[in-house]
């Protein structure tokens, strides 16, 4: 690897494109074009290459127009597109999450009824599928160096447990309303990952596989990101969809849908009215469960990013200053930066 500056990558669903950004000055360095919907960013161990994945034609989950199956491998130093790996007949792939000791990266897809690929990271070859029985898996983590695999599902009332040794599913964690983002705590192993429904973090213990603390917090969120001491959790929340429910936007378009009649016209002008509902971040100590005051956002928050010192947060097109937790900086994105990683 050759010696360079830390930059900053983002993918953008609504442009179709990724953008490189240097990481101490912000500018702009390179936008590439990709495949439409381009999604979760996982990097390679050398950091030379990114994996990202293209759930979608159109849309986001449960208001897509069209289902992606490719996978982007983005070369890192050269900025540019080194590959394209299609992973049909499996569709929907969405988090990504590199084994580095076996080689293995993992892919969740809502194909055969929700699975997890186990592909091969050098020859690109998909090796298995692991059922989840949950149709949409969407973020993963690896736990106990690589042994085990939680799924968080969306609206299934439970987490999936995976044993990637006998590539099987193994166990079922309930959570009642569903779940969102999942992350792990350094040092003590516990999982927190966002409820689906309720302004609620659960805590999950992997040794039992089971829940063991709850916190609630002001707003519904959907990200969640672990400081690098463990010590905090940084949360993005989401306000509005109440607003729109109640208005009968997303009805409307879900009938539409089910009629056969939506357009990727439709679901883009559906994904604008839906990026100007108002977001928030927070912090949450998780020693004592005090949340911070909410930093408001023009937007919703989507995906949250550190650097690796933990100073500085990345979330929408803002930087802010995790210990004054205020804002110091921005991005120039348009609208609807999807995924967001800072690489050193």
């Amino acid at each position: 690897m050759t010696n360079r500056r830390p930059f900053i990558l983002t993918t953008n669903p609504h442009t179709a494109q990724v953008q490189f950004f240097d990481g101490e000055t912000y500018d702009v360095l390179a936008t590439i074009k990709t495949l439409p919907q381009p999604h979760e960013i996982c990097l390679t161990a050398d950091k030379t290459r990114a994996y990202i994945s293209i759930a979608y034609r159109a849309g986001w989950y449960g208001f897509d127009v069209g289902k992606g199956h490719e996978l982007i491998v983005l070369d890192l130093e050269q900025r540019k597109i080194a590959e394209v790996i299609d992973l049909s007949p499996d569709f929907g792939p969405h988090g990504l999450a590199l084994d580095e000791q076996r080689g293995l990266l993992y892919i969740t897809c809502e194909s055969r009824g929700g699975c997890v690929l186990v592909m091969d990271e050098q020859t690109h070859v998909v090796l298995d599928a692991i059922p989840t029985e949950a149709p949409g898996p969407h973020w993963l983590v690896l736990l106990e160096h690589g042994k085990k695999i939680y799924t968080a599902n969306k609206e299934t009332p439970y987490i999936s447990v995976i044993d990637t040794e006998r590539r099987e599913l193994v166990d079922k964690i309930p959570l009642p309303h569903g779940s969102e983002q999942i992350v792990v705590q350094p040092g003590t192993g516990l999982v927190y990952l966002c409820d689906d429904k309720e302004p609620l973090i659960h805590v999950i213990d992997p040794t039992s596989d089971t829940c063991v603390d709850q916190i609630r917090h002001s707003e519904w969120s959907d990200r969640l990101l672990m400081s690098p001491d463990g010590k905090r959790l940084f949360v993005s929340h989401v306000r509005g969809f109440e607003r729109l429910r109640a208005q009968g936007v997303f009805a409307a378009y879900k009938r539409r849908r089910s009629e056969g009649s939506a357009t990727a016209r439709d679901c883009m002008r559906l994904l604008r009215v839906v990026q100007h509902a108002q977001g928030s971040v927070t912090s949450i100590d998780l020693q004592t469960h005090q949340e911070s005051a909410p930093i408001e956002l023009s937007t919703i928050g989507g995906f949250l990013e550190l650097t690796p010192d933990g100073k500085r947060l990345f979330v929408a097109n803002l930087v802010i200053d995790t210990e004054s937790m205020t804002v110091i900086d921005s991005l120039e994105v348009e609208l609807g930066i999807g995924n967001i990683c800072y690489v050193v």
